[in-house]
């Protein structure tokens, strides 16, 4: 009976190692948002946001939907969705991402909230919002 599990525990520690097996720690995407101004974009007229996959794989059908709403008034609305596709995962250092900028399409002035949205088939729902103020069609976001 020794010798029989001796036998087992031996083949054990030969095929084991064989097996493949899966050393990385996350392997499912994931995403982050960033959401920009007038002062980081090029241009003073604008207003956008990055979608960001630092996950170790593919982020498959992302949507967004981007929203500013707000102004002394509560007079800007405006509200934008659209498909971003596939965004790769992370490859070393690099990392892939989407952007969307939106130029002299939001004007109004006083406060507003900014919110952008991503949902994709294999990775968490997103949201961010920030706040931030219109002026015109310069959008100032406070934070990212």
């Amino acid at each position: 009976m020794k010798r029989r599990m001796l036998k087992l525990l031996i083949c054990l520690l030969i095929i084991l190692p064989i097996l493949p097996v899966n050393l990385s720690a996350d392997q499912t995407p994931q995403l982050e948002i960033a959401i920009l101004g007038s002062l980081r974009l090029l241009g003073t007229d604008r207003v956008g946001g990055i979608i960001v996959n630092v996950g170790n794989t593919t982020a498959y059908d992302v949507y967004y939907n981007f929203t500013v709403k707000g102004g002394f008034d509560n007079s800007i609305d405006f509200m934008r969705q659209g498909y971003a596709g596939d965004i790769p995962g992370r490859e070393g250092d690099k990392t892939h991402s989407f952007g969307v900028v939106f130029p002299r399409q939001v004007y109004g002035f006083g406060p507003i909230v900014i919110t952008m949205a991503a949902t994709s088939s294999n990775a968490e729902d997103i949201t961010h919002t920030v706040q931030g103020f219109q002026m015109g069609y310069f959008t100032l976001v406070f934070g990212r």
